[in-house]
């Protein structure tokens, strides 16, 4: 008889997505590696992302932005 237990409930689950997400693994890599579904990983995916802040940007400051990619009003423009 084969013992199942639910992956996607594991202490570390969370740092670990964050991790690979910063080392640009994708969502079946990851998903395969952790050994949950992919619906799993997207549905923690949002739920991390709903607790990071925006960061404070001030006018007299300097930034940097690497691969950020936006549209208004139409992806055609």
């Amino acid at each position: 008889m084969e013992f199942y237990s639910y992956q996607a409930y594991h202490k570390n689950i969370n740092s670990q997505i964050i991790q690979f997400t910063k080392e640009g693994l994708g969502i079946r890599s990851t998903a395969r590696i952790l050994k949950i579904s992919t619906t799993t990983l997207l549905k923690r995916i949002n739920k991390i992302a709903e607790n990071i802040s925006q960061p404070k940007i001030y006018n007299d400051q300097s930034y940097e932005v690497d691969e950020m990619r936006f549209f208004i009003k139409k992806k055609s423009k």
